[in-house]
């Protein structure tokens, strides 16, 4: 019994301490949710104030509008019956409607003053958006703030647990009462809201009706202002003596213009006065972008047609530079590989420039191949046919060949040597040879060997008559002239 009295004891310290945190927390939560609820108020204060001042600026556009349209109307009605009245008004009538015309320009402050309710009305209208940002993240932030004692308010629930029978009563008694407070503050957030609108339609209705009242001031001023100076042209008028012919306009009529263009031209504001200058300036530009355009144009037809000729005149030239060194070629070709056959061909015959150079050659007892397909030694006897081709059509003054011979056989060697010596009549050649067959066609010998003993040795045999002599001194071998080409 002692320990069961014991348990009941503790159970019910845990229960009371239980209870003592979940007051604590629920007047946090209280207090965070009349900060809430004010925040949200506010909230919706400003958006109903937005909400007006949008509506506002949207009535004054409509009213900008309106009045645009009017004052054209009244514009176009004014120029009329001022080119009437300068037809029927002397010179001094004239003079004095261009006075008040000058005038009437001086009443654009009200439009003036219309921007700067404007401007303002926008500048409250982001003041008001601005307001509604901060109050929706102080919203966010106390919601935040909501959930985090939600949270703390789940563990102190569990950690109570232990005390079933007392905390079971005190979650009754808390619901029943919670949903009490729930709909008693559900009906304050009703009332609230319902004076936050009822608030906002006073003080629109209160700002309409100041805004009326200021505008009908307004007018009745102008009124008087535009009944004054009807009157004092009537007595001008009749001053003048002035006989209008029918139909006559009634007096209300011209007021009524008048007003009208008075309006109109306050509308107008500043009137550019260079506007003609600056369209003559525009317009003497224009002409003379023309004629440069057209200048160009005939400029560039010029240039294509000196191009279409230059590319004839080239076409042409490249046929017969072509025909030339290919039928040079043809017959170099023919000399050296004894009787072989070969030509140049043009990938593109019709369009030259856009295409290369196709180079086929057929052995003596071979077929035609391109010159990709033939051996080395038939590839060195194409490249020197096509050399000499060139030579023969426009000699160089000098040319320098390194060991061309050197995949050719005895036969081929010395067929090219003697095409070397035969070309060497209208034109200098230096050639590289390891060859005798080449050496005995040259007419000067500069080399160097190396002889028994590893010494180097420099020959120079300018005018040479004989190659046997250098061939017994650098001990060259014979060579055997066998036909064909490696």
């Amino acid at each position: 019994m002692a320990a069961l009295h014991e348990r009941i004891r503790e159970l019910s310290g845990a229960g009371s301490a239980s209870g003592v945190t979940l007051k604590a927390l629920e007047s946090r939560r209280q207090e965070l949710r009349g900060k809430l609820d004010k925040a949200r108020g506010e909230r919706a204060s400003k958006a109903d104030e937005l909400q007006a001042a949008m509506r506002s600026v949207a009535d004054i556009e409509a009213a900008l509008v309106r009045g645009k349209k009017e004052l054209d109307a009244l514009l176009a009605r004014r120029d009329a019956d001022r080119a009437r009245l300068e037809q029927l008004a002397p010179a001094e009538l004239s003079q004095r409607l261009k006075q008040l015309q000058s005038d009437v320009v001086s009443l654009t402050g009200a439009a003036a003053e219309l921007r700067t309710t404007v401007q303002t009305l926008d500048a409250r209208l982001q003041m008001g958006i601005e307001r509604m940002a901060s109050l929706e993240s102080e919203e966010a932030q106390l919601a935040e703030r909501a959930k985090r004692l939600r949270l703390e308010s789940r563990t102190v629930a569990e950690e109570g647990a232990k005390a079933k029978t007392e905390l079971a009563a005190l979650r009754r008694i808390e619901a029943s009462m919670g949903s009490e407070i729930n709909q008693l503050r559900e009906r304050k957030e009703a009332l609230f809201r319902e004076k936050t609108e009822l608030e906002g339609e006073r003080d629109r209705l209160q700002n309409k009706v100041e805004t009326t009242t200021d505008i009908i001031v307004g007018l009745r001023t102008r009124i008087g202002q535009c009944h004054d100076k009807v009157r004092e042209l009537t007595e001008e008028l009749n001053q003048y003596g002035v006989e209008v012919t029918p139909p006559v306009p009634s007096f209300d009529t011209l007021r009524d213009t008048i007003r009208q263009l008075e309006g109109a031209i306050e509308s107008m504001g500043a009137v550019n006065l260079r506007a003609v200058e600056d369209y003559e300036e525009k317009a003497r530009r224009h002409a003379d972008l023309e004629a440069e355009t057209k200048r160009l144009e005939a400029q560039r037809g010029d240039l294509l047609r000196l191009e279409a000729d230059l590319d004839a005149k080239k076409k042409v030239s490249l046929f017969q530079v072509y025909e030339a060194v290919n039928e040079n070629f043809r017959r170099a070709y023919a000399e050296l590989s004894q009787g072989g056959e070969a030509e140049l061909v043009l990938e593109n015959p019709e369009q030259p420039f856009e295409g290369g150079l196709i180079m086929k050659a057929r052995p003596r007892q071979g077929k035609a191949l391109r010159l990709e397909a033939l051996s080395g030694g038939e590839k060195s006897l194409a490249a020197l046919a096509f050399i000499f081709a060139l030579q023969e059509y426009q000699p160089s003054p000098f040319y320098l060949l390194d060991e061309v011979d050197m995949f050719l056989d005895g036969i081929n060697a010395d067929m090219v040597a003697r095409r070397v010596q035969k070309s060497s009549k209208t034109a200098q050649f230096v050639q590289i040879s390891l060859r005798k067959i080449t050496l005995t066609k040259a007419d000067h010998i500069i080399g160097v060997t190396k002889q028994d003993g590893g010494i180097s040795h420099v020959i120079i045999r300018p005018n040479i008559s004989d190659i046997k002599d250098v061939q017994e001194e650098l001990s060259i071998p014979d060579e055997q002239m066998e036909e064909g080409i490696q």
